[in-house]
């Protein structure tokens, strides 16, 4: 039954708009690669920055990461606001600008407060991938959401599959390789040498400017109530000039409706697209058979008209509370883990590190992107088989909080080959049970929104889970450089921060149970 339930879910499902998703690829690509990419350099060129040992890195690379979400913290709720207001096109286009610009502004840094500088000014105005996400919740529907939004996380793995070998390539140029780049006019004395991180960063920037235009042309508008932009817009970004196509869903599926249809045709249409959206959000909130009380007075608040929809409202809602809280514990473990990942594999043997090379650090990443690439080829396959697809998130969440718990284990193996073969095992199971988290955790916060709030409340879990991203760098970078040194006793040596990530995804699987979905995919409060 469970084989045969799936099968017709997936003849019914409708199909995702092609023409609309290769914009999408682009901008999603944007992010990851400007993420990812600096992963295997950041603490060696925070430490030749500041002139410190690598070990101590720690201490300062944090910024490097927090600083970049400070400024996600400060604008994301305004990116989706404005998402919501003048349509999902603006910020999409205007985030790939200013993208390529602070990545050139990175590259060019020649201290530390330099590179905080500009990957702040990075995070303030990057609202790409909210917007993304709500445009994907905008362009899918219940038979295809899981399909859309796995389709997310497919795109930014292969950036992340991408972006440290890239990062680890491109990165001092003159002293990695010198006699390849030699070639091509990279050599001693050259601006590269002074500024290592330079070439990466042109990469990105020749990138984004590819982007922009592909996007100015060719990205789809999918708000159906998005309001013209104010007239001087247009005077400080030209591309603005170039008239939107819309993107309207009619029914069960996906038209193109152009700029020269009538605009009678088109109004009747938008209020039709209106009351849909606002159908189904109030459906999948109620859902059916909720086994608590208090579900009809929670579900009711899907009828709630909000003429504003900021964190108040948000933490008010208890839906959209549960699913911030819960994205914000999963960042939160997922970026402490990640963060001391990096500086552990670089550190001594003596510290309890690894002491691998950056080419190193760049291909365990590489290939943490291959179980990544392949987990959401087929989460929308899984989907279909969890009823109740918190069951799927609490599976995913413990297999994961169970690999954080041993990966820094293989420190103590005395085989250099067997400590690779495990350290890749089980970065792989966390890399790819945590794409499944966030992947559901995105496509409920999306269904968990009041209507005509898509935007906003997808800025403001973007703002929420950089806060965390912010915060988790700057505690487990210092935590973890002060606990290896010193002769510290287990588990307060090396493994201590990678222990907290594990409890901490643990805490997440047990807060899943108190929610759950229905078959028609409604959030149903449990207890």
């Amino acid at each position: 039954m469970p084989r045969r339930r799936a099968q017709d879910d997936e003849s019914h499902a409708t199909p995702l708009p092609l023409y609309q998703l290769v914009p999408m690829v682009l901008v999603l690509l944007n992010e990851s690669l400007c993420g990812s990419m600096i992963q295997p350099f950041s603490a060696l060129l925070v430490a030749k920055l500041v002139n410190v040992d690598k070990n101590k890195a720690g201490y300062l690379s944090g910024v490097v990461v927090g600083v970049f979400m400070l400024g996600q913290v400060v604008s994301a709720r305004t990116w989706g606001w404005l998402s919501d207001q003048y349509g999902r096109r603006f910020p999409l286009i205007s985030g790939l600008c200013t993208s390529g610009l602070a990545m050139l502004g990175f590259g060019l840094s020649t201290n530390i407060y330099q590179l905080a500088f500009f990957r702040f000014l990075h995070g303030l105005f990057n609202g790409n991938v909210l917007v993304a996400k709500t445009m994907m919740a905008d362009i899918t529907d219940k038979t295809n959401e899981a399909k859309g939004f796995s389709f997310i996380s497919l795109v930014s793995a292969i950036g992340f599959l991408i972006g440290p070998g890239l990062g680890g390539l491109l990165y001092d140029p003159v002293n990695s390789h010198p006699a390849v780049w030699e070639k091509v006019g990279i050599h001693k004395g050259s601006i590269f040498e002074e500024r290592p991180a330079l070439l990466p960063s042109l990469f990105v920037l020749v990138y984004t400017i590819i982007g922009y235009l592909v996007c100015t042309f060719f990205v789809r508008e999918s708000n159906p109530n998005a309001k013209p932009l104010p007239w001087w817009v247009p005077y400080i970004c030209p591309c603005f000039l170039v008239p939107a196509k819309k993107f309207v869903p009619v029914g069960s599926e996906m038209l193109v409706v152009m700029e020269e249809v009538a605009t009678e045709a088109s109004g009747s249409e938008a209020t039709h697209v209106e009351v849909n959206e606002s159908e189904n959000r109030s459906t999948a909130l109620k859902g059916s058979g909720s086994p608590d009380a208090d579900a009809p007075d929670e579900a009711d608040e899907a009828e709630v008209h909000y003429e504003n929809f900021g964190y108040k409202e948000a933490f008010q809602r208890t839906y959209t509370r549960f699913m911030l809280m819960q994205y914000m514990t999963l960042v939160l473990a997922d970026t402490a883990l990640k963060e001391c990942l990096n500086l552990w594999v670089i550190s001594t043997k003596e510290a309890g590190g690894l002491d691998l090379s950056q080419q190193a650090l760049s291909f365990i990443l590489l290939f943490n992107s291959v179980p990544l690439f392949a987990s959401n080829i087929l989460f929308h396959k899984i989907c279909t088989f969890y009823k109740n697809k918190m069951g799927l998130f609490r599976m995913s969440v413990v297999t994961a909080g169970i690999a954080a718990l041993n990966m820094p284990l293989g420190s103590y193996l005395s085989s250099f080959t067997w400590t690779i073969v495990y350290l890749l095992l089980s970065t792989s199971v966390r890399q790819m049970c945590c794409s499944w988290c966030y992947s559901l955790n995105t496509m409920l916060t999306a269904r968990s929104a009041p209507p005509g709030h898509v935007g906003s409340i997808m800025g403001i879990n973007q703002s929420c889970g950089a806060a965390m991203r912010g915060i988790a760098p700057l505690i487990a970078s210092p935590i973890f450089a002060y606990s290896i040194h010193g002769s510290w006793p287990f588990p307060f040596n090396h493994v201590f921060v990678f222990y907290l990530s594990a409890l901490l995804l643990f805490i997440c699987g047990y807060r899943s149970y108190r929610i759950r979905t229905n078959e028609e995919g409604g959030l149903v409060m449990v207890g």
